[in-house]
């Protein structure tokens, strides 16, 4: 999606990479700044202007990201001003540890991650999840669980062939 922010001007893709992410500092003026453009482009609230250029055939995968306009606007007026830390995050811990862990799971996957997501479009691994529930499988890191999960995914893909 290309949002006007001027008569010639739109927000678009200016890095290689996504802005969306679970946390981001967003600067208030700036933010401001990003929204009066908006508005005084299309003489109407941002909201409006926004939904307007949403593709109706990109509706099913998002449509707009909040993370992604703002990200971009700060990467094409402020090149300079923003940082971007990496952290260790796992947004399908649910298929390993459910939606409701206990404080024992919980710092157990500590060990390997910061942040962690239970979606609820996420599925719990019934199997992985009881395993889990004794503390003697819980002596190696989550992410041995997750190398594992993976290899054997490829090894069932190859046996396939």
């Amino acid at each position: 999606m290309q949002l006007p922010i001027g008569e010639t001007q739109y927000i678009h893709k200016a890095v290689d990479f996504s802005f969306v992410t679970e946390n981001m500092m967003i600067e208030i003026a700036k933010m401001q700044e990003l929204i009066e453009l908006i508005e005084s482009t299309r003489k109407k609230p941002f909201w409006e202007a926004i939904l307007e250029h949403i593709n109706p055939q990109d509706l099913m995968h998002s449509g707009f990201s909040e993370f992604e306009t703002y990200g971009n606007f700060i990467a094409l007026a402020y090149p300079n001003t923003f940082h971007i830390t990496q952290r260790k995050r796992d947004r399908y811990a649910k298929e390993f540890i459910g939606e409701n862990p206990s404080i024992e799971l919980l710092q157990w996957y500590s060990r390997s991650y910061e942040v962690i997501g239970l979606e609820s479009w996420s599925k719990e691994n019934i199997r992985i999840s009881t395993l889990l529930q004794n503390p003697l499988v819980r002596i190696l890191p989550p992410k041995v669980f997750k190398v594992f999960k993976k290899l054997l995914r490829f090894y069932i893909k190859l046996k396939r062939l």
